[in-house]
């Protein structure tokens, strides 16, 4: 994944409570940690009914969007 892509969660992420909310939306990742030590190392804009939601994720809670 890199900067640009659009992104869903995965299965793992959707079973996660905490991110309940992010659920059939689509994200565009903004930002990437540098630090591979970082836990949150994706930063996902995510749009969800004209609104803009920002959050940080960990690589195995997103899947790159298919159509």
């Amino acid at each position: 994944m890199k900067e640009g892509d659009l992104v869903e969660l995965s299965s793992y992420g959707r079973k996660l409570v905490c991110i309940k909310e992010f659920v059939d939306c689509l994200g565009v990742i903004t930002w990437i940690s540098p630090v591979l030590a970082d836990k949150l190392d994706y930063k996902v804009d995510w749009y969800k009914n004209g609104e803009v939601l920002k959050s940080k994720h960990r690589r195995k809670d997103l899947k790159l969007f298919k159509k």
